[in-house]
């Protein structure tokens, strides 16, 4: 009975463990800046805007992902901001104490991207996998001097909000400095699991009262599905399990 006893507690602790192991996917941090952007933070890959207010949509595409997690390797992002306009501003936060390296991601907070107006910022991705479910963690953090904000972020992807939509919030007080401690990479952030849709396509939209009410810093997209290395894992702890079984039948 020992010999039993020790491999099923050992999977019982592991394979929970195993199931909900997370891998970014994508890991994009917005910079602003004329001529030289400013730096990317460490382990994103950056995207560039001129400082200045443009008109959306705003698109890309990122290459060379994981086919284990995206449909091709290929993941394309647009940023449609608020009617009327549809203008947005780029900044980077250079000139402020915003980057002084309190935080731990100080180049990722540094920039921002937000919205002109009130309004609704819609995420757009497209290239992922079809009816899989995901996790996206967003960053919103300006460094203005209004008291509090909260950017609250909606999964759109069925069309509309619906009943039960994942959503999440961040909320901040601005004073144009960083108030955080080394550690805090994710204090600014939201984190809300979502599910694509059948065409692996997922709609988020971004809203807040007050004006430039949408703020970006950046986001990741972080895949729920276990990596083939952790399969492996749970097909030899399973296998210690029946070979336990079996010898102590024998």
């Amino acid at each position: 009975m020992k010999l039993l006893t020790l491999p099923l507690c050992f999977a019982g602790f592991l394979l929970p463990a195993l199931l909900i192991a997370q891998t970014p996917v994508l890991s994009v941090d917005i910079n602003a800046g004329t001529g030289t952007q400013s730096p990317t933070q460490s382990g994103f890959t950056g995207i560039g805007l001129t400082v200045a207010t443009g008109t959306g949509p705003y698109t890309t595409s990122f290459t060379g992902l994981s086919t284990a997690y995206t449909a091709s390797g290929t993941v394309g992002l647009s940023l449609t901001f608020p009617a009327p306009t549809g203008q947005y501003t780029a900044r980077d936060r250079t000139t402020t104490t915003a980057d002084t390296g309190n935080f731990t991601y100080s180049n990722l907070y540094r920039d921002i991207v937000s919205s002109g107006s009130n309004g609704t910022l819609s995420i757009g991705f497209t290239g992922l996998l079809a009816n899989t479910t995901y996790q996206l963690r967003f960053y919103s953090y300006d460094d203005s001097a209004v008291a509090s904000r909260t950017m609250i972020f909606t999964d759109w992807t069925s069309g509309s909000a619906g009943t039960g939509a994942a959503t999440g919030s961040v909320t901040y007080t601005g004073g144009h400095v960083f108030t955080g401690a080394v550690g805090d990479n994710y204090l600014y952030s939201t984190l809300i699991t979502v599910t694509s849709s059948a065409t692996g396509t997922l709609d988020i939209r971004q809203t807040a009262g007050g004006n430039y009410a949408s703020v970006l810093n950046g986001f990741e997209i972080i895949s729920v599905i276990p990596e083939p290395s952790t399969y492996a894992m749970i097909a030899g702890a399973l296998g210690l399990m029946g070979a336990v079984s079996f010898r102590r039948r024998r």
